[in-house]
């Protein structure tokens, strides 16, 4: 675990101060941990007896205190003098020992937060054996920022949309793609239950699809370590892991003064579709029975609803056949969602036509000049037009009157430019559209 944090910050950032300090941190936490865990009956009586001598410590600086506050300050003069000449000297040194202190408190509180993912905290929700956790970060075509999505395996769901959010977990997702390309694949898990993972990665931007391969996999674990070597990473960016990898980065970045002689720096992290599932063997074989004909699905199943809701009208199916058919969708269908790359055009267009709009707090005004002039330009035309060919046809054409063309021709210019102005600008007056 404290292995794939150092990883994800490696990922994320560069800078000499913080990353040895960071390590430094993490290697004796470490240390201390395997410490505890090679004796828990002496560590639990060790953790006992230093907390009872904390707490004298703790006494007796009271009483120190309390002596202080009782003497005059005729009386403080020399205590006070001693005392002085006890405190730490300022500067760098008190500037370490608190990033060491900060660094220390938000380690901690991540490999805590982290661990409670591997919990359920909610008593209603599913037992140990019975669960799915899902993660998805993906790009909004209309605004072009990265969205994260996570369930956590008690149900919970939380959402973010902040830049360096997003930054932090495609670090760490690429670090989770390293440790599950290295988990050995079992062919066949000889045992019942088993714990399954899938992840798929692809790039947003259409340049960047040639420099970084889209990865996709998945793994199906029966043994108790390459699981926890396939959960663990996956939960170091899950929950709120993302978010406090993310905070523990941003207070380094805002207490490293520009004219440190190790400057803090952040490494680009290129914008990535990111999905990844984890299953229990439990869980899949009561999915489809648990939900049969319900709206209740995952986060990694939403798809479901909206192809259910598209077909129900025409052909009724049950869940079963709706989820055989979503892999047969291919790229001729009508639907929008079956050509990401044609919505994304698509969205892109209408982007751009929104953006020429002025919105204001009383009205949205659609910038249409082009439009109306348009159609004023083409009627103007078929008025003098027609007025030109009754004066030039003249008593040329025997029983017919010319001006009736023009007439006609007048008389079409107003049907149009009536057509043209019901057609976008229905609801407003002859003023606007003029």
């Amino acid at each position: 675990m404290t292995a794939i944090l150092v990883k994800i910050i490696l990922r994320n950032i560069r800078g000499d101060y913080w990353v040895n300090n960071l390590i430094a941190v993490v290697a004796r936490m470490t240390a201390k941990l395997k410490i505890l865990g090679k004796d828990i009956p002496r560590s639990v009586e060790l953790t006992l007896q230093s907390s009872a001598d904390a707490r004298i410590r703790i006494s007796q600086r009271r009483r120190q205190i309390e002596r202080f506050a009782l003497l005059s300050p005729n009386q403080l003069g020399e205590d006070i003098g001693e005392e002085s000449s006890r405190l730490p000297v300022v500067g760098e040194a008190v500037k370490y020992f608190i990033d060491m202190e900060r660094l220390h408190d938000l380690t901690t509180g991540m490999l805590i937060g982290v661990l409670t993912n591997f919990t359920v905290a909610d008593p209603t929700a599913t037992t140990t054996n019975d669960f799915e956790s899902s993660v998805a970060m993906y790009a909004s075509l209309i605004t072009g920022e990265q969205a994260l999505l996570y369930q956590g395996r008690d149900g919970s769901i939380g959402a973010a949309s902040k830049a360096n959010i997003a930054r932090t977990f495609t670090a760490g997702f690429h670090v989770c793609l390293e440790a599950w390309g290295a988990i050995q694949s079992e062919p066949a898990p000889s045992a019942q239950d088993w714990t399954s993972i899938e992840w798929d990665w692809s790039m947003v931007e259409p340049g960047q699809k040639d420099r970084f391969q889209t990865k996709k996999g998945d793994l199906k674990l029966s043994s108790m370590r390459y699981i926890l070597m396939a959960t663990v990473p996956f939960f170091m960016i899950s929950g709120d892991s993302a978010a406090q990898i993310s905070d523990m980065i941003d207070i380094m970045i805002f207490t490293t003064s520009r004219l440190s002689s190790a400057p803090l720096r952040l490494i680009k992290q290129p914008r990535a579709t990111c999905k990844g599932i984890l299953q229990t063997s439990t869980y899949v074989h009561n999915r489809l029975k648990r939900r049969a004909g319900g709206d209740n699905c995952p986060l990694s199943e939403t798809y479901l609803l909206q192809s259910r809701a598209g077909s129900a009208a025409c052909d009724p199916r049950s869940l079963t056949d709706t989820v055989g058919t979503l892999g047969r969708k291919n790229r001729n269908s009508s639907d929008l969602s079956a050509d990401p790359e044609k919505t994304k055009l698509l969205m892109a267009a209408a982007k751009k036509q929104s953006d020429q709009w002025i919105i204001t707090d009383n009205a949205i005004v659609v910038p249409y000049k082009c439009y109306a002039w348009g159609w004023i330009a083409i009627s103007t035309i078929l008025v003098f037009g027609g007025l030109a060919v009754g004066s030039s046809t003249g008593d040329r054409i025997l029983g017919v009157d010319p001006f009736n063309i023009s007439i006609f021709c007048w008389a079409l210019a107003g049907f149009a430019l009536a057509v043209a102005k019901a057609v976008r600008v229905e609801n407003w007056p002859w003023s606007s559209f003029l």
